[in-house]
């Protein structure tokens, strides 16, 4: 998945989404999501086309468990 494609799933959710760092604005906002790079994978590639796998970590915050927000999301990222 691009990350175009996997910020636009995060945006689907309709709640704050911030990249890298929380903005001072949302820390009291619930539920909420922050995402950022942990790991950069470089995979040996066999032609031409190089690419670079990123992973990422989702950070959920919400004031209950399971959320229905966070489970819109689970089964969308699941898709």
């Amino acid at each position: 998945m691009k990350k175009e494609e996997f910020v636009k799933i995060l945006d689907s959710t309709g709640i704050s989404v911030c990249e890298g760092i929380n903005k001072d604005i949302n820390t009291n906002k619930f539920p909420r999501i922050v995402f950022w790079e942990v790991f950069w994978e470089f995979p040996q590639a066999s032609s031409n086309a190089y690419t670079t796998v990123v992973t990422y970590q989702v950070s959920f915050f919400s004031k209950t468990p399971r959320n229905q927000k966070l489970l819109y999301l689970i089964q969308e990222l699941l898709k």
